[in-house]
């Protein structure tokens, strides 16, 4: 047990050892931490023969900022230099203020359907909205950068949450469809375990 934790400890040193080091703002590979148990995805590390005390490492291209973003309301016409973060500031005022048109036309195409279905609902549509509405700022801890995808790491109170965009025809996107979920898993899930 002491081995174990031992272990936990020396993993969030060297994390946080590598993370201060990097280049502010510049993107560098960083080695993210996370105990399998804190992993949204532990079942698939479960089922590869992790146990819940294991530590797993996501090593991904990575900008972290130190201090964290933080817009106070999206409201307020922010943006920022790096596309994927002006996009999400810009899609979460829509939450606030926009249509369903205009919140599904920041969603890859084919992933359009079932969010109109979400949208469509009045009451889930006037939950989002006073959800945003109460909490219209924006805390950005970094951006992580897989094969195929980006993902923003935003901290909403509890934890921490990766919204991915994929590029097409020259052109950001949101998608639910990360190149590697389970990587991006691990790497929210190394905030929890730092804590």
């Amino acid at each position: 047990m002491a081995r174990k934790l031992l272990s936990v400890i020396a993993a969030m040193i060297f994390v946080t050892l590598d993370q201060s080091f990097a280049q502010p703002n510049q993107k560098t590979e960083i080695k993210f931490v996370a105990k399998v148990s804190d992993v949204r995805l532990s079942s698939t590390l479960l089922s590869q023969g992790k146990t819940n005390d294991d530590i797993i490492i996501a090593t991904v291209p990575s900008i972290m900022f130190n201090p964290i973003l933080e817009f106070k309301d999206v409201r307020d016409g922010s943006s920022h230099t790096i596309p994927e973060i002006s996009i999400l500031l810009h899609y979460h005022k829509k939450l606030i203020e926009g249509s369903v048109n205009e919140i599904l036309g920041f969603w890859l195409k084919k992933e359009r359907n079932p969010k109109k279905e979400l949208l469509s609902n009045p009451e889930r549509m006037n939950q989002a909205r006073d959800y945003y509405l109460n909490n219209p700022g924006l805390k950005v801890i970094g951006i992580v950068y897989q094969k195929k995808t980006s993902s923003v790491l935003i901290d909403i109170g509890e934890l921490i949450l990766g919204y991915s965009f994929k590029v097409k025809n020259g052109k950001y996107y949101l998608t639910d469809n990360p190149t590697n979920d389970l990587e991006l898993a691990i790497i929210e899930a190394s905030f929890a375990t730092a804590k």
